[in-house]
C-alpha cells in the first residue's frame, strides 16, 4: 500500500518526465497484478507500453516489456510472459546492461519453471545469480536464489531449503524482503520442503544455508540434475 501510494503520488508529481511516469506505471501494473487486481493491472500495463516509446531512453522499453511479463505470469498467460521477457532481454543485451539481463533472466526462470521447463529455468536463475553478485545486485540475488529453490523443491528438499535459507539471510541483510519477480512462489516451495523434511530438519537446513557462501550452496547440483531437460 505505502509503495502504491508513493508511485502515485510519483505520477502526479512528474507530470513533464514521462521516464519516471512510465517506470511508476510499470511498478503499479506489478503490485496490481500480484494482489489479483488485474483490470488495474492491465491499465497501467498499458500506460507504460504507451510511455515506454516517448522518454528517450532506451531501456524504458525493456521496463515495460519485463512489467507486461510479469503480469501476464501473475494472471497464468505463461507464453504471453516468456515472450515480454525476451523482448526485455534483446534490449538489455544490445544495451550491455548486466544489471538489466540480470533482472531478465531470473524473470524468464520464473516463466520458465511455470511453464515446467526446469532445465531452462535453472540456467536463467544461475546466470541471474552470477551477474547480479558481480554487480552487487542483492535483491537480484535473493530472488534467484529462491527461483533455484523452486527448482530444486520437486527433487531435492533440503537442497531447496539450503537455497531458501541463503536467500533469507540476504533478505535479512539488506531489509529487502520482495522484489516482484519471486511472487508466491517461494512461499510454495517452502511449504513443499518443510512437508518432506519435517520441521527439524527444514530448520537445519535452512540455517546452514544461511550461514553458507555461494561456493557453499547446491547451486551445481540444481543446474546439474536438470541437464536434459528442455
Amino acid at each position: 500500500r505505502q509503495a502504491t501510494r508513493l508511485f502515485e503520488e510519483a505520477i502526479t508529481a512528474a507530470d513533464h518526465l514521462a521516464y519516471v511516469r512510465c517506470a511508476a506505471h510499470a511498478e503499479l501494473g506489478c503490485l496490481a497484478a500480484f494482489e489479483g487486481d488485474q483490470e488495474r493491472a492491465h491499465q497501467h500495463e498499458q500506460a507504460a507500453a504507451d510511455l515506454a516509446p516517448t522518454t528517450g531512453v532506451r531501456d524504458s522499453m525493456a521496463m515495460a516489456a519485463n512489467a507486461a511479463g510479469l503480469i501476464a505470469r501473475f494472471r497464468g498467460d505463461l507464453h504471453q510472459a516468456k515472450a515480454s521477457h525476451l523482448h526485455a532481454l534483446a534490449v538489455f543485451q544490445e544495451l550491455g546492461s548486466e544489471i538489466g539481463i540480470a533482472y531478465t533472466r531470473c524473470c524468464l526462470g520464473y516463466a520458465d519453471h511455470h511453464l515446467g521447463h526446469a532445465s531452462t529455468a535453472a540456467r536463467h536463475f544461475g546466470d541471474a545469480l552470477t551477474l547480479a553478485h558481480r554487480a552487487g545486485r542483492s535483491d537480484i540475488m535473493a530472488a534467484a536464489l529462491e527461483g533455484l529453490a523452486c527448482v530444486a523443491a520437486s527433487h531435492d528438499a533440503e537442497a531447496c531449503a539450503r537455497l531458501l535459507g541463503a536467500a533469507r539471510r540476504i533478505r535479512e541483510t539488506t531489509g529487502i524482503h520482495l522484489t516482484m519477480i519471486e511472487g508466491h512462489d517461494p512461499h510454495q516451495a517452502q511449504a513443499h520442503a518443510r512437508s518432506v523434511l519435517g520441521t527439524n530438519q527444514f530448520a537445519v537446513a535452512t540455517n546452514t544455508g544461511k550461514h553458507s557462501s555461494l561456493d557453499e550452496l547446491p547451486l551445481g547440483a540444481t543446474t546439474r540434475a536438470f541437464k536434459s531437460g528442455p
